[in-house]
């Protein structure tokens, strides 16, 4: 994965749900490809990625941030 995706997703991985959910909307309504976004249908999640998504919440080291929030905004220039 390219250097520049890994941020937007450690960046948003420490993000609250309220700014995740404004950064969504804003990419929806901000890109000519919003029309093909909104027809994304939502399913649910398999066995592993529940198996992965209760590993993050539950703090196995495997899944967390490997960057603080500070040291994140000095590498995005914010």
């Amino acid at each position: 994965m390219e250097a520049v995706k890994e941020k937007l997703i450690g960046a948003i991985n420490l993000m609250s749900l309220e700014d995740a959910t404004s950064l969504w909307e804003y990419v929806i309504n901000s890109h000519t490809f919003r029309t093909s976004l909104k027809s994304v249908k939502e399913v649910e999640p398999t066995d592993e990625e529940l198996r992965i998504l209760d590993a993050y919440e539950n703090g196995d080291d495997a899944y967390q941030p490997y960057i603080s929030h500070e040291n994140l905004k000095k590498e995005l220039g914010l």
